[in-house]
């Protein structure tokens, strides 16, 4: 309670006498209101998982606290409302949930795949709408008014005009989204759940560069290189289909008791996954895979020796992991099984001497790295 002190007891300080005490008095009752208001603020707690790509918790809780600044984090005191959050998949088709929990009653709510900042910031604004149904249902505004006092102990008359009225109200909000995009209202005491339109899903486009080991070529391993375009749509579950076209080239010299001869393998590389399987920045991509090509080999060095061509035509599958580490550049590796159509052998003549026979199937292995576009 304000009390306050003496202003004066002669009569020509009563004018000064009440003009402090009006001040003082105004003070008082600001004072008092910044006080209720502030016991008036909803407290929350904030559970936060996210992959590395996404905005991390500290990040988050800004977020919230930007639209909802009259709120307090409930640090060791207990909770208004508690709040789980997650949010799976990888930066551009990222999945979120959201458990909400008062006073034992939990509700929960998941937003449809979408990139996973947008995620995050669907999940910020739930959270504000959130804390502030608390305080309208809870916390409404706030009307304080005073009224003249005498001080009977020293006797002094504090004059002036009507008493002020004042009206403590909650810092201002940040503006809600309309009302016809699902924001719900709940009875004082329970949860309101906010829906999210659904994300569209995106079109995205790649470059690819690897480092490959080849069999079926030659005898032994083959080291080339591959260089690809890549489209894809982003978007979470198992159908994500991409579709991957490229360049694979290797070269390696086979010794002979003639001579060296020369291999060759150029070949265009089509690979189409229409699946994957997304678990945080990590993915796994199930492919179709097609080469068409060329194997070549060049027995020049050999005497009277000469090039030799075979269609090089395989069709199978593999599997590719993929690592995002931002939304522009993802690591990538895996291999795959290739049923060779033809299978010619390479001999020296005369007296066919083998060179090479060209297997049933042909595997290879891949590490690369891709550049990422919007």
């Amino acid at each position: 309670m304000c009390r306050s002190s003496k202003l004066g007891e002669a009569f020509n300080l009563r004018l000064a006498g009440s003009r402090l005490a009006a001040m003082f008095l105004l003070e008082c009752l600001f004072g008092a209101g910044n006080a209720r208001a502030e016991s008036a603020s909803p407290r929350f707690r904030v559970s936060y998982s996210a992959p590395a790509a996404c905005p991390q918790k500290e990040d988050f809780i800004a977020a919230v606290l930007a639209r909802v600044p009259f709120a307090r984090e409930a640090g060791d005191l207990a909770p208004t409302l508690s709040f789980r959050v997650s949010l799976e998949g990888d930066d551009t088709a990222t999945v979120g949930r959201l458990v909400v929990e008062q006073e034992g009653v939990q509700a929960s709510r998941e937003t449809p795949a979408a990139p996973c900042r947008e995620v995050a910031d669907s999940m910020a604004v739930m959270i504000a709408l959130l804390l502030e149904n608390e305080v309208k249902d809870g916390h409404g505004s706030q009307t304080v008014s005073a009224t003249s006092t005498s001080d009977t102990a020293s006797g002094a008359a504090v004059e002036g005009s009507a008493p002020p009225t004042v009206a403590v109200e909650p810092p201002t909000r940040a503006a809600q989204p309309p009302t016809d995009r699902g924001v719900g209202r709940a009875a004082p005491g329970h949860a309101a759940l906010v829906s999210v339109p659904e994300a569209r899903t995106r079109l995205r486009a790649g470059v690819n560069l690897s480092a490959d080991m080849e069999t079926g070529a030659v005898d032994g391993p083959l080291p080339a290189i591959a260089a690809s375009g890549e489209v894809w749509l982003a978007r979470s579950g198992w159908l994500s289909p991409s579709a991957r076209l490229g360049l694979v080239y290797g070269q390696k010299s086979v010794s002979t008791a003639v001579g060296a001869a020369e291999f060759r393998l150029l070949t265009a590389r089509l690979n189409l996954c229409p699946a994957r399987y997304p678990n945080g920045w990590l993915s796994v991509r199930a492919c179709a895979v097609v080469d068409v090509g060329e194997l070549r080999g060049d027995g020049s060095a050999i005497v009277r020796g000469r090039v030799e061509r075979m269609l090089w035509l395989g069709i199978g599958g593999g599997l590719r992991i993929e690592a995002v580490l931002d939304d522009f550049v993802a690591l990538e590796a895996g291999f795959d099984s290739r049923i060779l159509v033809h299978r010619d052998r390479f001999a020296v003549q005369p007296g066919d001497q083998l060179v090479h026979q060209v297997p049933r199937a042909a595997l290879g292995t891949f590490l690369g790295a891709t550049a990422r576009f919007p």
